[in-house]
């Protein structure tokens, strides 16, 4: 949540109060006579650079990750989540009491005592029990101070699980979402509503993806009941009239709208109601509850959104998720090349690609962003000097590799948009370890 100049300012701030505490110190050593150790660093705060810093800590994580097993990188994975959970439960449990909360200390202890490369398995196995029940004391605690300030809970009885009637399915993010949605909704009546097709790029043709949408729904969910695919977009004035009449052709009254985050389920039903009585924005999580809404005889229910967990939108600061968010027609990105080269997609992504003769890359994402494009032995130099810095990252803690063998492709990254491949032999992409690739024959 801080920007550069604050976290620089934080640094700056915490750097000089430990400056002050070390010269206690060896005032205390000097006058008790006692040999004390001083650890250094090799930061110059007077010349503080951010961007080399994050660099330098990214070198020595790659090195560490070399000499690293994997079973010691799982057990360091586990450990830093703890460490990210506590932290930030912690940061809630002071908002709650002025007092001093001595798990803060144990943290930071258990903290300074960790080295993983010299600790053994079985040691970083007991830092992993250490963590953990600190972890559980600040929640437990936490609940207590929830529980003072809102009341207790109380258990209640709810409804779960799927009563009968017909339903409607609004897809998600994308056609892999759309396919997890019919494999759980096995058995139902279902109406397909594609939504949203005006940000395609204007040359796409509507009935290639119609009939690709017909021919996934009846070779892979032959036990799907999907009694229509509808195609609309939010200035469509002919949807409300063939919406009604699809519903009145199969005799539905009641309409459930499910699907996941920003798929459009609320501007629909507003388009249908003719009013803008439902919240929308591009925000996950909008609609919090289940809306009901009566049209004529029908009801309509609004559902909340389906998080994707592995959708790259998640981990994007809702301030920065304006930038990735595709709000207008796509006008694609086209890259002709000859050569191996590297593309940078801000510091979300990067693609190595390596084609087979003249091949080419085509980009579907929001205008706002960036991509850089150097040759391929130049890509690791650009990723150590200028990644980091970037308003928009995520690390590249994973690669994917994909043999293409010429074949015309398309790769669904959730929450960025779709890349297209035409004659190139081979890619890597780098990227957040939690994001999701889908790969398909070219639709677009």
């Amino acid at each position: 949540e801080f920007n550069r100049k604050e976290f620089e300012d934080l640094i700056y701030k915490i750097h000089n109060e430990k400056e002050s505490v070390k010269e206690s110190y060896i005032a205390i050593c000097d006058k008790e006579n006692i040999d004390c150790q001083i650890l250094k660093s090799n930061i110059d705060f007077k010349k503080f650079n951010m961007s080399a810093i994050v660099q330098q800590g990214e070198q020595q994580a790659v090195l560490r990750n070399k000499i690293l097993n994997s079973d010691v990188k799982n057990i360091y994975e586990i450990i830093l989540n703890l460490i990210k959970s506590a932290s930030i439960r912690l940061v809630e449990l002071k908002s709650y009491t002025d007092d001093y909360v001595p798990e803060e200390d144990a943290i930071l202890k258990l903290f300074n005592s960790l080295n993983f490369s010299a600790m053994q398995e079985s040691k970083l196995l007991r830092k992993i029990h250490d963590f953990a029940k600190i972890n559980f004391q600040i929640h437990q605690k936490l609940h207590q101070f929830k529980e003072e300030y809102y009341g207790k809970i109380s258990l209640n009885d709810v409804q779960i699980g799927v009563n009968k009637g017909k339903s409607i399915l609004v897809s998600g993010q994308n056609l892999k979402d759309l396919e997890n949605l019919l494999e759980a909704l096995k058995g139902r009546q279902i109406i397909l509503v594609f939504n949203k097709y005006d940000l395609l790029p204007k040359n796409t043709n509507i009935r290639r993806i119609e009939e690709y949408l017909e021919t996934m729904v009846s070779e892979k969910f032959k036990d799907a009941k999907v009694l229509d695919i509808l195609i609309t977009h939010h200035k469509d004035v002919y949807f409300k009239k063939l919406f009604m009449e699809t519903l009145d052709r199969w005799s539905i009254k009641e309409v459930m709208f499910v699907g996941n985050v920003n798929a459009g389920k609320s501007t629909i039903i507003n388009k249908l109601l003719e009013s803008t009585k439902l919240t929308v924005s591009y925000y996950p999580s909008t609609t919090l509850n289940i809306n009901e809404v009566a049209l004529e005889d029908h009801l309509f229910y609004d559902t909340p959104g389906l998080l994707d967990e592995n959708n790259l939108g998640v981990f994007i600061s809702e301030e920065k998720l304006k930038d990735i968010t595709i709000k207008k027609t796509i006008k694609p990105l086209v890259y002709q090349l000859y050569d191996k080269q590297s593309y940078f997609i801000e510091g979300l992504l990067r693609i190595d690609v390596l084609p087979k003769e003249k091949g080419s890359i085509i980009f579907y994402i929001a205008d706002g962003l960036k991509i850089h494009r150097s040759k391929l032995e130049k890509g690791d130099d650009y990723q150590t000097k200028h990644l980091s810095s970037l308003s928009l990252y995520l690390p590249f803690d994973h690669l994917s590799e994909y043999d293409l063998k010429g074949k015309s492709l398309e790769f669904e990254i959730d929450g960025l948009g779709i890349i297209g491949f035409k004659n190139i032999a081979k890619i890597k992409i780098h990227h957040d370890q939690r994001i999701r690739i889908n790969v398909r024959k070219s639709v677009l």
